[in-house]
């Protein structure tokens, strides 16, 4: 073992002399030969399925917070006006929506009196439930708000439409990593889900890292700061 290694160390050292060619060329040799085995190995990683996924869970993680933030920004924006929205429309993506319809509380004031209104089937096919769409227009008889200028109302409505674009986003995202997953682990995706399998094979780093964990080592992913703190 040792002598085969150390025959084939002189070999590398000195075979520009057994070739008879320039050193500078055996270096240039060496150094194409590590980058096209770099490139092989890079084009062809057994772990090159993981990487969208890894990503794709990333970004949601993200766009999740993001949302989030926008979502409490538009309502503190939007509460000055019409407080009492967000308390009948909890949902997020829901609210954005039905703010985008009304804009303001004085068009939801004007049409409150007709029931097939064509604002009250916009709403009602948001918000799924007619008795809360009659919760919005009566809420908006009695809101303690104040007045919404002009400007302010187009503001808010591009930011809506905005963030309705990243919720959107979001979903089709989501739908996409589901896909991804059914093809990358359908096993792990039907016990725990695709969201959940993703962030574990995220944690791990790959999945066939995943594959070889122990039970206890997968059931602290995700939770190792807080377990050794």
């Amino acid at each position: 073992g040792d002598f085969i290694s150390e025959i084939s160390r002189v070999i590398r050292t000195h075979l520009h002399k057994f070739l008879k060619v320039d050193q500078k060329d055996i270096l240039k040799a060496q150094l194409g030969l590590g980058h096209q085995y770099s490139r092989m190995k890079c084009m062809f990683d057994v772990n090159r399925e993981d990487k969208p996924v890894i990503q794709s869970i990333a970004l949601i993680d993200q766009l999740d917070k993001n949302i989030n933030s926008y979502c409490m920004r538009i309502k503190e924006w939007f509460g000055w006006h019409f407080p009492e929205l967000s308390k009948i429309v909890t949902d997020n993506a829901s609210y954005i929506k039905v703010l985008s319809i009304i804009e303001n509380k004085e068009r939801v004031l004007e049409e409150a009196s007709e029931e097939d209104s064509e604002l009250r089937k916009k709403i009602i096919e948001i918000v799924i439930e007619p008795e809360i769409a009659q919760r919005i227009f009566e809420a908006a008889k009695t809101s303690i708000g104040s007045d919404l200028s002009e400007i302010d109302a187009l503001n808010l409505k591009i930011f809506c439409e905005k963030v309705e674009g990243l919720v959107n986003y979001r979903e089709g995202l989501g739908g996409y990593l589901g896909d991804k997953m059914k093809l990358l682990a359908p096993n792990t995706s039907t016990l725990v889900g695709d969201t959940l399998a993703a962030r574990l094979i995220s944690h791990s780093g790959s999945l066939s890292n995943l594959c070889k964990y122990p039970a206890s080592t997968i059931q602290i992913l995700g939770a190792e700061k807080a377990l050794f703190r």
